[in-house]
């Protein structure tokens, strides 16, 4: 690949994209990850919607099968929550 004078930006099906600039080779995005102490473990599921600026590679075929990836919210056993109450010897 030569002459590459555009990034590669890849779009979810959540809205979010993903930038691949110019002369780099990743990219990365946040996402925001349920956490509802009420509930056990939650899967967050995303997919390719759609890929631009890949003209510079000979057979740019993105998967857009959708992947999952499952939040743990289980208390390991360094969470540990400490709470320190004070108050006046006499009210």
């Amino acid at each position: 690949m030569t002459n590459i004078t555009n990034p590669l930006t890849v779009t979810l099906d959540n809205g979010q994209t993903i930038t691949i600039g110019v002369n780099q080779s990743n990219g990365s995005v946040t996402v925001v990850a349920p956490d509802d102490v009420y509930k056990g473990d939650q899967t967050v599921t995303t997919a390719i919607k759609g890929v631009t600026g890949g003209e510079h590679f000979e057979n740019l075929v993105p998967g857009t099968t959708p992947v999952n990836t499952t939040v743990t919210d289980t208390p390991g056993t360094d969470n540990t929550t400490t709470v320190t109450l004070t108050a006046p010897s006499a009210v």
